[in-house]
């Protein structure tokens, strides 16, 4: 009976487990897709630190050691530990794009066609990608990014001068690495503290009650009150800022956000429907 209740826990506990990770690389998923982050590169900057985060954890690592512990090749530790930036791998569409640019500029043109056996669209993909993505794949993703402008039987290459939108991505980018490096760092400092009084102030409240048809009422009165608490925090850190240049000293404070507003919409639409069921079962 003892066997089979371990059994049990360490299946519990392997399951939890795999449901983390998907947690983990879907919120990975999501950013990447939302803000173009390049999967090669992200990949290697993650080995990298992996290395480098082991080895600042317990500098008395050695080689096998910290192979063992991130599960990379003992060969290419080395590698991960003293790399600076990584070499970025262009996709495939950016290939396509970088012939197509050039080829405008040969030509002093802006505009390619789209099919044809020379210098076409087509041409292009199959010389720089033979086999490896379809013609109307790549065009789709270059026009999703803003390079190129359907224009009939041909593309525009789409020249920027000044672009706003990529400053505002990269803008909230900055934002949500900073956001997310700030709560993980908090959130596993309070993990290792024993001492309740060592550990920074970190707590949710949330309700799985709650009609989603309430959820603007509720986040009206909420965003006053945290609203309130942000200018008090605020007028505290003002009180003890000293007058040296901005980032003498590691930033202090504290983020304040609400959740679960995002998917309103189709929530109060799964509200609603459960709702109906509820009727029609009694």
């Amino acid at each position: 009976m003892n066997s089979l209740n371990t059994h049990s826990k360490l299946e519990t506990s392997k399951n939890l487990k795999h449901g983390l990770l998907q947690n983990l690389a879907k919120m990975a998923a999501k950013i990447s897709l939302k803000y173009n982050i390049n999967l090669h590169a992200f990949i290697e900057y993650y080995k990298s630190y992996l290395v480098k985060i082991a080895k600042t954890t317990n500098p008395d690592y050695s080689i096998v050691e910290l192979s063992c512990r991130t599960s990379i090749d003992r060969r290419y530790i080395n590698h991960y530990l003293n790399i600076k930036q990584v070499s970025i791998k262009y996709p495939k569409s950016r290939l396509v794009l970088n012939e197509i640019k050039r080829v405008c500029s040969k030509n002093k043109t802006q505009y390619i066609y789209k099919h044809g056996p020379f210098q076409s669209f087509d041409s292009i993909c199959e010389s720089v990608v033979p086999g490896a993505l379809t013609p109307p794949s790549i065009a789709k993703e270059l026009m999703r990014l803003g390079n190129l402008i359907d224009k009939g039987d041909k593309y525009q290459l789409a020249v920027f001068s000044y672009m706003p939108e990529k400053d505002r991505i990269e803008q909230q980018f900055r934002i949500l690495t900073t956001e997310l490096n700030r709560l993980t760092n908090t959130v596993i400092y309070n993990f290792d503290q024993s001492d309740n009084q060592d550990k920074q102030f970190q707590r949710n409240i949330y309700s799985t009650q709650v009609n989603p048809a309430n959820f603007k009422e509720i986040k009206e009165e909420c965003t006053g009150i945290l609203s309130d608490a942000k200018d008090k925090v605020e007028n505290i850190i003002l009180q003890y800022e000293e007058n040296v240049p901005a980032e003498t000293y590691p930033a202090f404070g504290a983020s304040f956000f609400l959740f679960g507003y995002e998917n309103h919409s189709q929530d109060n639409k799964i509200a609603g429907e459960r709702q109906q069921r509820r009727d029609e079962s009694t």
